[in-house]
């Protein structure tokens, strides 16, 4: 799993600068709670599955969920729907790349989109375990262009602290 989730911050193409981070948030977890940090003036609020994590401008919005693999044409029903009230539209097929591990494989997908007719980012990062049973992970990610290349260390900062909570876990 270490190796995964530090490929998947190599890969998920988050480059900047470095952001000070003062404060942990927890992803709910049947077992444990998933405790990672984020920007201290970044606001982080409960949901259904996890956790939505936005920036102190509003320009980046996170979501990290954790579900069973029974829930994800639901939870992909849910992200459509609420990008669609948005203004988001896919324009596109997704680029799509995966790698695969011992226990775990990754689908990293990049959607042409667009918001209120201008470009913007739409990402998912799915961490997949081989066993049916083990709960899933989807890091969604929304932003402008300006804002993905302005937080990109923050979020790849971010990132790093979550995998090295799941190597903790392990």
């Amino acid at each position: 799993m270490k190796i995964i989730l530090r490929t998947l911050v190599l890969a998920s193409t988050l480059l900047a600068g470095s952001t000070l981070y003062a404060r942990t948030v927890s992803l709910p977890l049947k077992n444990a709670p998933l405790r990672f940090e984020i920007p201290d003036k970044w606001e982080s609020a409960s949901i259904k599955r996890g956790l939505e994590i936005k920036s102190n401008d509003g320009e980046v919005f996170l979501w990290v969920e954790a579900y069973a693999n029974a829930d994800f044409e639901k939870i992909k029903a849910e992200h459509s729907k609420y990008f669609e009230s948005q203004g988001v539209k896919v324009t596109g097929e997704p680029k799509i790349t995966t790698q695969s591990a011992e226990r775990y494989g990754l689908a990293f997908m990049d959607m042409p989109a667009t918001w209120n007719g201008k470009p913007t980012v739409l990402r998912y990062i799915l961490v997949e375990p081989s066993d049916a049973a083990k709960r899933r992970m989807m890091i969604s990610y929304w932003a402008s262009p300006e804002g993905d290349k302005a937080h990109g260390g923050a979020m790849s900062a971010l990132i790093q602290s979550l995998s090295q909570a799941v190597d903790a876990m392990q």
